[in-house]
Parts: C-alpha cells; structure tokens; sequence
C-alpha cells in the first residue's frame, strides 16, 4: 500500500515526532511511506509561526520572527527524514510558478465580502481557509474584519497551495491512503476533501485523551475528531457491559489526577482547592435550598467546525442557543424559590494560560448580568478562582450544555441534565437528557429526587476506559516525549538550557530511545487495510474479567479518586460523596 503523510508542520516536535515513529512503523509492516513536508512554502500565518507570533509583540520583528521559526522547522523536517529515512516532495517543490501567479492572481482581485463563496475543485476553500481564525480569535460572528483581511488572504494562500500540491501528488504518484496530524487546520482538511474527490482515504492522528500519558498514545481514525467521536458514541451499546481490569480503571483515576491539579494547558478550571468548601457561604445560599449548577460550553470550537463542514449543523430540539437556554433556567429559577442557580460559563470564553483571547460569545453572557437578576442566581465566573471540581460536593444536579465536564462530574456519581444529545463527545446516557423543554425541567426534577448514584459512576468509569481503549498506539515504549506538567522542575530547566544551545540535543535524546525500542503497530496497519472507522469497528467485545472483579476495581478506583479530590482525610470522610459512597457500600 503507498501511504502519504502530510506533513506540513515539523516543528512542533511532540506531534511530528510520534506521527515520524507511526510512518515507520507502517513502512515495516511493508507499506511504502511518501513524506510530504512543507520546505517552506506556507505564509507568515502557518501553524509553527503563528504559535511563536501569539507570544511575541505584534510588531515589525514579526518577519525575522517567521523567518526564524520557518529555517528551524525546515531544520526538524531535514532531521526526520533523515532520521528515519524518509524520502518525498514538499509543497515548495511541487509548486510551480503558473499556480503561485494564479493564487496570486485570485486573492488580489478578491471581494472579500464574497470570500466565504470562494470554490475550488467543487470545496468551500474560502470557509475552510478560516477555521483557524475563528478559533483564534474566538468567533461567533463569520466575518472578515477589516483587522482579519491579512492574516485570512495569507491562510487562504496556503490552503490553495495545499490543494494544488495534493492533487498533483495523488495523480502523480497514485496514493492509496494519506495520513496526517489533526486533520481539522485549514491546509490539513482541504487535503481531506481533495482526497475525497479522488477517492482516497484519509486518517488523522492525535495525541491521546488521557492526560496522565497524552504523548505516549496515539489516537487514529477515519477523516477528522469528529467524525471519530460520532463512531466513537455509535459502538457505545456494543461495548457499555464489558468489564475491565483494575489497571485499565487506573489509568481512568490518573487521568483525572491531572484535571484536579490544572497544571496541563489542556485544563481550563483552576486547580480544586485542598480545603473545605465554603460554597454556600460564598454566594450566601440558604442551607434548604438545592443547588443546581448550569456548566456551559465554549461556541467558536463549535461554529468553527460546522463552518468549514467537519461537524453536521442541528437545530436544537429544546433551545436554540446557550444564551436562549440560560435564560430559561433563570426563569425557572424565579418561578422555584427552593433552588439556588450558580450559572458557570466555559473558562476558555475568557482569557486562561493557553489563550489570551476574550470570546465574543462572552460579551453576551456578561450581559445576562443584571442588577434584575433574581437573588437565587448567581454567575460563578473566572474571575471568583472555583473550580469545577469545587462545586461536586454541594451540587445538588449540574445542568450541562454539551461541555465535556458532563461525564468529569458524573464520574463522581452527581447528576448531570443536558439538553443537546446532538452536540456531545460522550454517549448521552451517561447523564439525565429532557426531549422537549417541559421534559427536561422535569428531568431536573428527577435529578433532584434521585440524587447522587452509584451508577453514574459505574458508568462513566467504563466509559472513560471504552474511550482510551481507541487511542489505538501506544507509544510508551518508543517514545520518552512528556508534557511539562509531568516533568521534575529539574528536567524542565535543563531541557530548557539545551533547547538553547540546539534544540536537535533533545531531539537526538528521543531518538536514540527509539532506536533502542523499535516497534511495530499491528492495530495502525489493520486499520489502514481494513479501511475502517476506527479501531472500533474492527474490535471484538471482549470481557476481561469477570463481573465481581470488575465492580470491586471500580469501588477501589473511586475510592482512589475521593483521595485525589479530598487529600486529606478528614475532609474526604466528611464529604457528601463520600458518605453516600458509604451508605451504598452499607446496603
């Protein structure tokens, strides 16, 4: 089989070198591995630059800072293929100067109120030229600004060149699979849709989900995230009563290791704080009243995909926008005395250590903030330094837009009410869903009778494990590559010292570790071969252990998780969840 990987982006060292070790992998099970970098051909705005440029000051230093980061990816791309002994085109050498003037040509007659028409080869290049924009800046009005026009007919210009140099290269030299990271960036998706046109597979790799071992696993699948989480929610009634080892649930507790401690860039709450919660006493909630908490997800992640056509647009069958939905639950809110709404709007909407954009969705959620705001509501925003995981203990429901953090709480055996079943990343059973608005507040009401249970638990354990499981390579034992929230305080500085002197010091340290570890990924060649979705279309069912053993590894890995929450015992012992936790063991 003659499989591409479109490379583009070699500087970023933790995605380029696991994908490097895949393509060898795939190259000793007998396929043959065409490399296609960039050789620096893309613009001032590709992924590697634009990283750099949104850390420096936005002057006239910007072109020595792209000229920069462009030599040393061109660098790293000289050393991989050296390295492993790859060998194909970039897109700078199969660009030819009749494309480069027609690109040139196109973009300087351009109305670009017009733009988002912009076809080519039949694609909606204009609107896929703008993904990044809109995550960027964190969109929700698709519109190019006056301040947004250089860096869109910049990112435009690549996405062209993208096109141009797939197509070329499929005819020419008769691909049967191209494999690329994160196929969602505007000149990694038109190679999907080129592709598609020709009738060529496509799959993306992704560091994995579990953020205890991140870039030791690999995630891989069919076209993009998303439609790899679709595939992922479909398999779920095949896969919901298998049963799991204790090492398997393990990994499940490390996991969340890391979102109560904050320290990855990929967690937006603050850190849970080690003391008691004083709640109540912070937005002064009566002792009778049940607290529902109204978790709300960010919008640009979403408009962005829909957008550019990677996620499918639905109308929602309950309400129609998040705003829409808050100020259903403040009505109800007014309407319900008994219950106290502490409203939390995403983190990312606001600036946090991994974006220092404002969202403009955030601007109307601020202006929810009224002095008519009923007294049982409150907006718990960043700005107050709670996190998430603050809130499992006094929370009587949490009422979930679509945000991930629906299955973190659940985990803790709390009810979660969502109302898009249509927008999840995880299987709505795992939480309360209403069908229509009378439903779901009836749900809510459910939820409150209920209360907390031991299933939930059960059930998001199995998830979470079901989910890792399609992080289908693991790299463990080829690849020492670790964020650096996991790394000893020593090893950050004197990593930090030789990336000084020559940043290829460390790449030479994790290429001499592979070296010594060679393996191959049977699972990433059955999957190419077979052509399936994912990993789990080609998997059997296959219980591990038997039912007894399963449920005993969930309660000692809940119990392992309380601790990590409530470090100290005291406080763990004196916790709601705690003592429901007991009083379901005592039964």
């Amino acid at each position: 089989m003659k499989v591409l990987f479109f490379s583009p982006h070699s500087l970023p060292w933790k995605h380029s070198f696991p994908e490097a070790i895949v393509a060898d992998s795939l190259r000793n099970a007998g396929n043959e591995i065409i490399y296609l970098s960039c050789g620096g051909a893309l613009g001032e705005y590709c992924i590697p630059k634009i990283v750099k440029i949104s850390v420096e000051s936005r002057d006239n230093k910007i072109k020595k800072i792209c000229d920069a980061v462009c030599t040393e990816c061109q660098k790293t791309d000289k050393y991989i293929r050296g390295n492993f002994e790859f060998t194909g085109p970039t897109i700078k050498s199969i660009l030819t100067q009749d494309c480069i003037d027609e690109v040139d040509s196109t973009i300087s007659n351009l109305d670009i109120k017009k733009a988002f028409e912009l076809k080519h080869y039949g694609i909606s290049i204009g609107k896929i030229a703008f993904y990044q924009i809109i995550l960027r800046h964190k969109l929700i009005s698709l519109l190019v600004s006056p301040d947004l026009h250089e860096r869109y007919l910049s990112e435009l210009r690549d996405t062209y060149y993208a096109a141009h140099v797939i197509k070329k290269t499929i005819v020419a030299l008769k691909i049967d699979v191209i494999i690329l990271y994160n196929s969602m960036y505007s000149i990694n998706k038109i190679v999907v849709e080129v592709a598609r046109n020709y009738g060529v597979d496509t799959y993306f790799l992704h560091a994995g989900s579990n953020l205890s071992e991140r870039l030791q696993s690999l995630m891989m699948g069919k076209n993009d995230a998303y439609s790899f989480y679709s595939n992922l929610i479909e398999n779920w009634p095949r896969f919901s009563k298998n049963t799991y080892s204790l090492g398997q649930y393990r990994k499940v507790t490390n996991h969340f290791k890391e979102l109560l401690n904050a320290k990855s860039i990929f967690t937006y709450s603050t850190k849970k704080s080690l003391t008691e919660n004083c709640l109540r006493s912070f937005y002064c909630i009566p002792d009778t009243s049940k607290i529902l908490v109204a978790t709300m997800a960010s919008y640009d992640e979403e408009i962005a995909a829909e957008f550019i056509g990677a996620k499918k647009i639905f109308d929602n069958e309950i309400f129609s926008t998040q705003i829409d939905w808050i100020k259903s639950l403040i009505c109800y809110a007014k309407e319900h005395q008994n219950i106290f709404l502490i409203i939390r709007p995403h983190p990312r909407e606001f600036a946090n250590k991994r974006e220092q954009k404002t969202s403009e969705h955030s601007r109307q959620i601020l202006d929810l903030i009224t002095p008519d705001l009923p007294k049982n509501v409150r907006f718990n925003l960043p700005a107050d330094h709670i996190s998430i995981y603050d809130l499992i203990d006094e929370a009587d429901v949490f009422l979930n837009s679509w945000s991930n953090v629906g299955k973190e709480l659940a985990i803790f055996g709390v009810p979660v009410v969502i109302y898009s079943k249509n927008n999840l990343y995880y299987h709505p059973d795992l939480n309360y869903i209403g069908s229509n608005k009378i439903d779901y507040f009836k749900k809510i009401e459910d939820a409150i009778d209920t209360g907390w249970s031991f299933n939930h638990v059960v059930n998001v354990f199995k998830w979470y494990v079901y989910e890792q499981q399609t992080a289908l390579i693991s790299l463990h034992s080829v690849c020492n590559l670790k964020e650096a929230n996991s790394k000893l305080l020593v090893t950050i500085v004197i990593e930090k010292f030789l990336n000084l002197i020559n940043p290829k010091i460390l790449y030479f340290f994790n290429m001499i570790f592979f070296k010594n570890r060679h393996k191959n990924f049977k699972f990433s060649n059955l999957l190419l071969n077979s052509r399936a979705n994912t990993i789990l279309d080609i998997l059997n069912v296959e219980n591990k252990v038997s039912n007894d053993e399963d449920l005993n590894s969930i309660k000692a890995e809940f119990l392992a998780l309380l601790k990590v929450a409530y470090p100290v015992n005291s406080i763990m012992e004196d916790s709601r969840i705690y003592k429901n936790y007991m009083l379901f063991l005592s039964r």
